[in-house]
């Protein structure tokens, strides 16, 4: 495969690609970044067109050889740009730092003699490029602790190869280790990496735009906590002995929205739902379970933990201005051969207790 034809190729891979990018930016939600991309894109294709024309003779003077390194350079540095606005959903600012770079290299390579130089030319870009690839890669793969999307990592993967090839390109332009005919090859892999980052960019926004939809069918929208749904979903069938369920109720709610307002007994809601999500064990399952009302599972935890639990969120909300009222709450433990919903309503049974005996008070469900 000659030169001219895996130029043309690289151009269309990189035309489809900002494409794609336009197209999920316009139609799709978490576009940030897209539209960098699809600039850095379309910038790569205009910097292999120009090198086409300028390869095949089209094109000739100094001029044109400083603009196909600038756009290509320029190309690189947005990619970075519109993969940091990607990652991390934040619109990137001082974009002309993101440009200082190549346009430093591009100086440097008008006033010297690598402008007349193809093999130096060439590689200082593909050196920058592998720079700018290896970049990329390593701040997506830093970023999937933060957020865990299953496309980062190949997208990682894609990024680091590409950084790979460029630098083997440029030990092939430099006769080292690849030898001139292989360079073709090398360039071809370039293109069909293109492909699967693209490809793979897309797939991370779909996973994201996903992740956002289960949240949000699995969230309360008032307090943020899981839903009614979510919380049972997660609650096991058959609890194994030690199991413990505590059900919490905000005392004389009624009470504060009828004499206070709705807005304040919603506030109150959400300062309630903080309070007791606060802290609690790492596999605890909890959630609003409707109105005032919430549920909080502790697998394993037996009597005293979940006592010691439920009485630690029962302090907190007392203590706390800004929750206004207080909490009752009722706990059970799961014996030998209970069901789930046993285990509920012992520890309804118990809440009853608690609010018999004056409420703002933790009990415990104790079989008869």
């Amino acid at each position: 495969m000659d030169l001219a034809t895996i130029l043309l190729l690289f151009k269309s891979s990189l035309l489809v690609g900002a494409l794609c990018f336009v197209y999920v930016r316009w139609h799709g939600k978490h576009g940030e970044g897209l539209g960098v991309l699809a600039v850095s894109f379309l910038l790569q294709a205009a910097a292999t067109t120009f090198a086409g024309m300028v390869e095949s003779g089209t094109l000739t003077g100094t001029v044109w050889i400083v603009i196909m390194t600038a756009l290509g350079l320029a190309g690189y540095a947005l990619l970075w740009t519109g993969l940091k606005e990607l990652t991390t959903g934040v619109k990137t600012k001082g974009l002309w730092l993101t440009m200082l770079p190549p346009s430093l290299l591009t100086v440097a390579v008008l006033f010297t003699d690598s402008v007349d130089d193809n093999r130096i030319r060439a590689s200082v870009f593909n050196l920058s490029a592998g720079v700018y690839l290896l970049a990329c890669s390593v701040m997506v793969c830093h970023d999937i602790g933060r957020e865990k999307l299953s496309a980062k990592v190949p997208l990682s993967l894609a990024l680091g190869s590409g950084a790979f090839l460029c630098f083997a390109i440029v030990l092939g332009i430099n006769g080292l280790l690849i030898s001139p005919d292989a360079l073709n090859i090398v360039f071809f892999l370039l293109i069909v990496l293109f492909f699967i980052i693209c490809l793979f960019i897309i797939i991370m926004v779909k996973e994201r735009t996903e992740a956002d939809l289960h949240r949000l069918i699995a969230t309360d929208e008032l307090t943020g906590l899981p839903n009614r749904r979510h919380f049972f979903n997660g609650l096991p069938a058959e609890p194994r002995p030690g199991d413990a369920f505590i059900l919490l109720d905000i005392d004389h709610f009624k009470r504060v929205n009828d004499t206070l307002g709705h807005a304040t007994g919603d506030r109150v809601l959400r300062k309630v739902a903080e309070m007791i999500a606060r802290d609690l064990p790492s596999q605890a399952i909890y959630g609003r379970l409707g109105g005032e009302e919430f549920g909080v599972f502790l697998p394993g935890s037996g009597n005293d933990a979940a006592l010691a639990i439920a009485e630690l969120i029962r302090k907190r909300i007392e203590n706390h201005h800004d929750a206004i009222t207080t909490i009752s709450a009722g706990v059970a433990v799961a014996r030998a051969a209970s069901v789930i919903t046993e285990v509920m309503s012992a520890a309804d049974a118990a809440l009853y207790k608690a609010k018999q005996n004056g409420r703002n008070r933790v009990w415990l469900h104790v079989e008869t």
